[in-house]
């Protein structure tokens, strides 16, 4: 069977992977990448002769086998997960392939196809991206206080809390909310199970300080403040009664 001619290569991951890297090393990176997906994993000797000297930033995205070669893990993988998908279509083929239609259709389909599409859009396609805080609670939790780190600097957003929420702590509302539910297992359920691929920390930290639960005031007694007024003693209503006697 011939070479595979090319494999799958994700610009964000590579921008983003070479971010710190100087620019020779990303030429350097990117033409070992091609040479061990046409030649197999490399040796010392095959990585000086195609780029010369290799820095440790760039030697650190080779991984080193039990003989002394060197190779990129992640460029295995994909080029792995191709191999099997070709391997299923060319199987799908020798059975026949799509069974034929006995007869027309009547419209144009509305829908995308799902099944014997190009090699180099199907991959992708069929990938499922999970979002990371679903992953893992250390990942929401990381996700969770980076976020209230920033609302504390936000101040356009504690403004209009503030507005909305008078006498209230708007941050201790927040920290009060993160120790009782969000910041618990509880609260990462609630989260991992919704259907959005990310979360609006502040709408989240917002529909928390509404909470009356999480209400922190910031009066001495921590008692909510109410619009109506205080009584008059039963000395002050005697006063006023002794003025009016005088009067009188």
């Amino acid at each position: 069977m011939a070479k595979d001619p090319a494999f799958l290569f994700y610009p964000s991951d590579f921008l983003t992977g070479t971010m710190a890297m100087p620019f020779e090393d990303r030429g350097k990176y990117i033409t070992l990448l091609c040479y061990q997906h046409q030649s197999g994993r490399m040796s010392n000797e095959t990585i000086s002769f195609l780029v010369g000297s290799v820095s440790d930033m760039l030697r650190l995205k080779f991984s080193v086998d039990e003989n002394g070669l060197f190779y990129n893990k992640r460029l295995e993988e994909e080029i792995f997960k191709r191999d099997k998908f070709i391997e299923s279509r060319r199987n799908n083929g020798s059975m026949g392939g799509r069974p034929k239609l006995s007869t027309k259709p009547l419209a144009k389909p509305n829908g995308k196809p799902t099944q014997n599409l190009p090699v180099n859009r199907d991959i992708n396609e069929n990938v499922v991206d999970i979002p990371s805080y679903k992953l893992s609670f250390d990942f929401y939790k990381k996700e969770l206080f980076e976020n209230f780190e920033l609302i504390k600097t936000d101040n356009e957003f504690l403004e209009e809390q503030e507005r909305f929420n008078p006498n209230v702590d708007i941050i201790l509302s927040i920290e009060k909310s993160i120790a009782n539910f969000w910041g618990l297992e509880a609260g990462w359920k609630n989260k991992k199970n919704s259907k959005n691929k990310s979360i609006n920390w502040k709408s989240t930290f917002s529909n928390a300080i509404s909470n009356p639960l999480n209400k922190v005031y910031k009066n001495k007694n921590n008692v909510q403040p109410t619009s109506r007024p205080p009584r008059p003693s039963m000395q002050h209503s005697w006063s006023e009664l002794q003025q009016k006697w005088m009067v009188l």
